[in-house]
């Protein structure tokens, strides 16, 4: 006897044809993107074709070479890969800013107080460097903490910029093509 009720079976195939024909749009949607394509470069190579018959040898091979760029485009467009794999790259590059921005903050920030640390002691009002050239020495080293403040402030945020276009690239996949929701759940816990 079947461990499930006829209901619970009816669902299970209506969800499973459910995602059936919604893979066989999605294959079928690439595929007439993909005709449509090489279409668009036989028109174009056709269009080429008849400028170098009518001795118009420059808008021939113009138009030869962007059909050829063409080409490669819907040739990298057929040949495009699982949405999963792209899906776990972007998961992949999410771990990796996370980290690169933890040890970034870490190891930063520390320098940074190491060296207003060690400024405050060495040119502090007991300093036996000579007094003509301790405002001079104190100017540098203040713009060089600001320079180091400034340099992890701009490398930090190109880091959040690219963290966040692999959140949004992870969201879009999960959304529109793998029904996931890892990334929608932390992002709106995350906020």
């Amino acid at each position: 006897m079947p461990s499930r009720s006829a209901n619970d079976i009816k669902i299970d195939a209506r969800i499973t044809y459910d995602a059936a024909d919604g893979l066989a749009g999605r294959v079928h949607a690439e595929a007439d993107a993909t005709i449509n394509a090489a279409k668009r470069v036989q028109d174009a190579a056709r269009r080429a074709y008849a400028a170098a018959e009518g001795g118009h040898l420059e808008e021939a091979e113009t138009g030869l070479t962007e059909a050829k760029i063409d080409l490669v485009k819907a040739a990298a467009g057929a040949a495009a890969g699982d949405p999963k794999d792209e899906w776990k790259e972007c998961r992949t590059s999410i771990d990796r800013f996370d980290r690169l921005l933890v040890e970034l903050r870490k190891t930063g920030f520390g320098f940074v107080t190491a060296i207003a640390s060690a400024s405050a002691f060495l040119l502090g009002p007991t300093t036996p460097v000579s007094t003509s050239s301790t405002p001079l020495i104190k100017v540098g080293v203040f713009f060089i903490i600001t320079l180091l403040i400034v340099t992890l402030f701009a490398i930090d945020r190109a880091h959040q910029v690219w963290l966040a276009a692999a959140v949004q690239r992870a969201k879009f996949l999960e959304e529109s093509t793998l029904q996931y929701w890892i990334t929608r759940n932390i992002s709106d816990k995350f906020t």
